[in-house]
């Protein structure tokens, strides 16, 4: 899947594809406070047909990380794991980085510097 997509309301995404796995640039429309929910439904949505769904955030226009965010992103990264796929993060910043490793999330989650280690 190519192209921009709305995933839910306050959140949208710029999707390609890349050595086999679906990329999403995720992007906020109001520094991370949009339905977090409905993010995680739309996450789903892109991969779920893939088998497996392999899927990486590229989330460097995402500047916050609160808690129901952290907690679409565990509730994804399950989703796809149990559909045997894979879940990765790339391009975090300062703020989200510091937040998943405060909560030992880093453990769960696969956290890459670039986009390029996140697809190999």
């Amino acid at each position: 899947m190519t192209g921009s997509r709305t995933l839910t309301s306050g959140w949208h995404a710029d999707l390609y594809e890349r050595d086999g796995w679906q990329v999403a640039l995720l992007a906020p429309e109001q520094d991370g406070f949009g339905d977090t929910q409905g993010l995680g439904d739309g996450l789903w949505q892109l991969v779920r047909d893939a088998k497996p769904p392999c899927l990486v955030l590229d989330m460097s226009r995402v500047t916050f990380l609160g808690s129901s965010m952290m907690g679409t992103l565990v509730q994804v990264h399950k989703r796809i794991a149990i559909a045997g796929g894979q879940l990765h993060l790339a391009n975090l910043g300062e703020h989200p980085t510091e937040a998943l490793h405060a909560c030992r999330l880093h453990l769960i989650l696969p956290l890459y510097a670039t986009l390029d280690d996140a697809v190999k």
